[in-house]
């Protein structure tokens, strides 16, 4: 199962539904931890049917259910009724065993329902760690409501930013929110695995979809709450530093510049776009004159981009040598075949048992010592649960019995 990573020997009990919090699982998966995804014996994880349910801004007709895939490889899976005390006793001895425990039901309420909150699990492991992500956090009139990532973006702010000026918000890419708060729950795991080797002791931490993407916006953040005024939503065409924006080029793709200090690179960037007229021109010689005379010097260059495509444009920047910040905007496809993407093994080739080659993330961490990566592919609902049984010290009569009971 493991690739020896840094969190071999680590074992996770996830009852995950969705994609915040099974990413979460899949990111320790692929530093080595030993992930037992507790599905609903009957159902399974709602993301299964997640290609029939048109889940997000999902619109597009494919074969393959890539997003279970995406938020659930690398890992086993058990189906257990939780409903019933045979099956929460099969829980109690998983939890007996394991080092974290991991849920994201919709409220508390659910996990003390189901015999499965921190008080019961830490009588059973008082060492364990107990990961609870959230839609709107523990606290507050909405602790128990549903959420998704799209509501949590907007209701932090996200979406009022994402926007021209005077335009509605932009239709945004699906799962963001998810795997920032995903990310969020892995970094509480981890300073908890830290804290007990220190203390011994167990705890529970949690984190939420509204919490994790204030934390994006923390820049923001500290324009209204220190410096007293609210961050401006952008516009491509009044964009005070234009060498900090878009344009698009002769084929209709686009090419960014990315220079925050754009009076140091002033004359490299007049040199290699072309426009060394212009960089003496009281118009735009520095900073300050430039934001005055931004949608002029805006247009100007977007007339400039439309003299090349985007990939001739990126090979005239990288041969002039100047130094300038600078990067194609690329669709996913692009992205997977981008050298700079293939060389750290940002994104991995695996062979997958029922889909043949695939491609998923890698992880964007390079350890010199302990190897990471994906170990498996998603698994089938209940694929492991006999496995897992045995593992802890069940008889195959016990598990028919389980199996009779509708318990497992």
């Amino acid at each position: 199962m493991s690739l020896a990573g840094p969190l071999e020997g680590i074992r996770i009990i996830e009852c995950t539904q969705w994609i915040q919090g099974p990413i979460a699982g899949v990111m320790l998966s692929d530093l080595g931890a030993d992930i037992i995804k507790v599905e609903d014996y009957q159902a399974g994880d709602g993301t299964r049917g997640a290609i029939q349910s048109g889940i997000g801004a999902q619109t597009h007709q494919v074969e393959r259910n890539y997003i279970f895939e995406a938020c659930n490889r690398g890992k086993r899976s058990i189906t257990l009724n939780l409903r019933q005390s045979e099956g929460r006793d099969v829980l109690y001895r998983l939890v007996a065993g394991a080092d974290v425990f991991l849920h994201n039901w919709r409220g508390e309420s659910v996990s003390r329902k189901l015999g499965a909150d921190y008080e019961t699990l830490a009588a059973v492991n008082p060492r364990i760690i107990y990961s609870y992500v959230s839609g709107w956090g523990p606290e507050g009139e909405l602790r128990e409501s549903q959420a998704y990532d799209l509501a949590a973006m907007a209701r932090c702010g996200i979406l009022h930013l994402c926007r021209q000026t005077d335009e509605p918000p932009v239709v945004f890419p699906g799962g963001i929110g998810d795997i920032t708060g995903s990310m969020s729950g892995l970094i509480g795991i981890l300073a908890c695995l830290v804290s007990r080797d220190r203390t011994g002791k167990g705890q529970k931490v949690n984190t939420s979809l509204l919490g994790s993407l204030l934390q994006v916006l923390t820049l923001e953040i500290a324009s209204s709450g220190v410096a007293g005024e609210e961050y401006p939503v952008r516009s491509r065409s009044r964009m005070g530093n234009p060498l900090y924006n878009h344009y698009a080029c002769a084929d209709g793709k686009w090419i960014t510049f990315s220079m925050t200090q754009p009076d140091r690179y002033w004359h490299d960037f007049c040199a290699a776009t072309g426009i060394a007229e212009l960089e003496t021109d009281p118009r735009f010689q520095d900073l300050s004159v430039r934001a005055e005379n931004a949608v002029e010097l805006i247009g100007i260059l977007d007339r400039k981009m439309t003299e090349k495509t985007r990939d001739e444009w990126v090979n005239h920047f990288r041969e002039s040598g100047s130094g300038i910040i600078y990067a194609p905007v690329q669709s996913i496809p692009e992205v997977l075949r981008d050298p700079q993407v293939v060389a750290n093994r940002y994104v991995v080739d695996y062979d997958h048992p029922t889909y043949g080659p695939v491609t998923y993330p890698g992880v964007p961490h390079g350890f010199s010592e302990t190897p990471t990566g994906a170990t498996t592919a998603a698994p089938e609902l209940g694929q492991h649960t006999e496995e897992i049984l045995l593992e802890l010290g069940y008889t195959w009569a016990e598990i028919s019995a389980l199996h009779e009971a509708g318990s497992i």
